[in-house]
């Protein structure tokens, strides 16, 4: 690849931009343009604000509750400091908050906000959960066209965007927040373009663990055994409507929207 590719151009200012100035060699090599009154370096503080600018934008857009708690000044204040030991090495403005909610768990400021990381946590759950892939969703009824001696083989799959939650605290979006005393447990998903935060029992948390691992209906009545089949049923129905399950297989194949095994 040739050193002034336009590649390693945007490589090197990329680099630059996340830099302090102090830092940097060989400025002139990224190619900013160099016209009085306007130095090299003050054209690339510019940049750099720039970018400032978004990262604080995009942090308010992912961690809207996190910033109304914290106020917009410690908020602020905190993703700069997140950023100094987190410096962003993606393409993408998605990722770099990742580790958002470790960060918080680890400072002080859980004296205060012993709920803060577990609502970081939740936030970001419902950015991947909005970024994920819409799958489409099988017919619920095709189910009865199977034989009935193979109904213990289907092996269920839950949506992409689906991800499990769980916290001893009550996050709801328009409640005050409190300590619950015992764990609840909810999925987040996404239907047609909503993300949603679903409260759901710990037998059907458990359940819904069981399908992500690709386990087979035989297989799960064998580890829950308590369960009940006309609940099992009546919980996967509304599950597949909710666009939470999207597909279900037999064998080697796929059963989703008009195939029949």
């Amino acid at each position: 690849m040739k050193k002034n590719s336009l590649l390693n151009l945007q490589l090197s200012l990329s680099k630059a931009i996340k830099s302090d100035p102090k830092d940097l060699v060989d400025i002139e090599n990224l190619k900013i343009k160099n016209q009085p009154p306007i130095s090299i370096l003050e054209r690339l503080f510019i940049y750099q604000e720039a970018f400032k600018q978004r990262m604080l934008e995009s942090f308010a857009e992912d961690f809207p509750r996190v910033k109304e708690i914290l106020l917009e000044d410690e908020f602020y204040s905190l993703v700069f400091s997140y950023l100094k030991k987190y410096p962003s090495q993606y393409w993408s403005l998605g990722e770099v908050s990742k580790n958002f909610s470790l960060f918080i768990e680890s400072s002080n400021l859980l004296l205060n906000y012993p709920f803060l990381a577990q609502l970081a946590e939740l936030e970001w759950l419902k950015n991947l959960s909005y970024l994920a892939f819409d799958e489409s969703c099988f017919n619920f009824e095709e189910i009865g066209k199977i034989p009935e001696n193979l109904l213990g083989k289907l092996s269920l799959k839950l949506n992409k965007s689906v991800f499990f939650y769980q916290s001893s605290w009550d996050l709801e979006e328009k409640q005050n927040i409190y300590d619950n005393k015992e764990k609840y447990f909810c999925i987040i998903f996404k239907n047609k373009n909503n993300v949603i935060k679903k409260k759901i029992s710990k037998k059907q948390y458990e359940l819904l663990e069981l399908i992500s691992k690709n386990k087979t209906v035989e297989e799960i009545t064998s580890q829950m055994e308590d369960i009940n089949e006309n609940d099992m049923t009546a919980w996967i129905h509304t599950w597949v409507s909710e666009r939470i399950i999207s597909e279900v297989t037999l064998k080697e194949s796929i059963y989703e929207g008009k195939n029949v095994f």
